[in-house]
């Protein structure tokens, strides 16, 4: 290739890749790999410059050659150089001869007191000091992936909020997730939406699904999902021949206490209210296999999450909310500020995201 008479060399070669720091090359360890290119670096007088020979170069660049290129740089001779970084003279001048001699150029002018540095040595400076920012980038990129890879997470859901299997995300989406990140050490909790909450304050939690949007003044969330519900009840209670549910209807039935305390029961309380009366709650703690056996003794209902509806229970049917009188929570999951939540539990909350076919930004996938 050669230069016009306006270019001060016929031809740069590995150079140019090294000046602007392209994709034409990759790292492999500490060296920095070019494909193998037959340059020639000529001045346009057609004589090489003293004490640089003129060929083919190998084509690599040892990420070491450039930290010690720099350091002489900023100390001004060898010397100083080795002292800074705890080499001998001879290191240093021997990776920079090494790096002169890859590059086809002086980057030095040597004198008794020291070095400076050469007119392609002050481009090449620019460089190199790029290069290894960029090395010191990519290091720090590929130990944040690795660690993304291990590490303990605490889960917590919402009682009755994730299905065991079926549905876009369920209790087997998280073995499933355990199965592919066999290094995240994933543990999981069920408990009331406030205490999921309360567990990512403590650090217990670092993800969690709940019912309504937490406070934004101490958790970030994202909604992921709207959860439905019927009304079991037993197939010989009074409402059992009904099409459909009103709350009308409930007036004067015992209601099986939900696992969320706080907004569910507001917003039962809330529908009931407009048709004059108070719900009535039985006096028990909260557990599925206590729904269940509640329902089936005849002694109320229960809004049962459409997902565990699904399931066929002996002695027990599920009726679907009158049209004017159906509602819906909405799901969160929960975390703490972003930016500070470890890297296995963004992992996790991105895998979470991606099953409910939602984006980190709130939209759909």
């Amino acid at each position: 290739m050669g230069g016009s008479s306006e270019s001060r060399f016929f031809m740069l070669g590995p150079l140019l890749r090294l000046a602007y720091f392209d994709a034409s090359f990759v790292t492999i360890g500490a060296r920095i790999v070019f494909p193998p290119t037959a340059y020639v670096m000529m001045p346009v007088s057609g004589k090489a410059p003293s004490g640089v020979s003129v060929g083919v170069g190998r084509g690599i660049v040892d990420i070491r050659q450039l930290e010690y290129f720099v350091q002489a740089a900023e100390a001004g001779s060898f010397s100083a150089a080795a002292k800074k970084v705890y080499v001998t003279q001879q290191a240093i001048s021997a990776a920079v001869s090494s790096l002169e001699h890859e590059l086809g150029l002086p980057l030095f002018d040597r004198h008794p007191s020291g070095v400076s540095l050469t007119d392609f040595g002050s481009r090449a400076l620019d460089a190199a000091e790029r290069i290894i920012g960029q090395v010191g980038d990519l290091k720090l990129t590929a130990l944040q992936y690795k660690s993304a890879w291990e590490g303990v997470v605490g889960f917590a859901y919402a009682s009755a909020a994730i299905p065991s299997t079926g549905g876009s995300f369920s209790l087997r989406s998280l073995q499933e997730f355990k199965n592919e990140y066999p290094n995240v050490d994933l543990r999981v909790f069920e408990s009331s939406s406030d205490a999921c909450l309360a567990a990512i304050e403590h650090g217990t939690a670092d993800v969690a699904l709940v019912a309504g949007r937490p406070d934004a003044k101490y958790f970030e969330s994202i909604k992921v999902a709207d959860a439905r519900f019927k009304v079991a009840m037993s197939v010989s209670h009074p409402l059992a021949d009904k099409e459909s549910i009103h709350f009308s209807d409930l007036k004067g039935v015992p209601i099986f206490p939900p696992p969320d305390l706080n907004l569910t029961v507001r917003l039962l309380t809330a529908a009931c209210e407009r048709y004059g009366f108070r719900p009535t709650y039985a006096m028990m703690p909260f557990s599925v296999e206590n729904a269940y056996d509640f329902v089936k003794r005849g002694e109320g209902v229960n809004f049962t999450p459409v997902h565990l509806a699904l399931n066929e229970t002996e002695g027990i049917v599920y009726k679907p909310l009158a049209d004017e009188d159906d509602f819906s929570l909405s799901l969160y999951l929960a975390y703490g500020e972003a930016g500070k939540i470890k890297p296995a539990a963004r992992l996790l909350r991105s895998y979470i995201a991606s099953c409910c076919g939602v984006s980190l930004d709130g939209g759909a996938v």
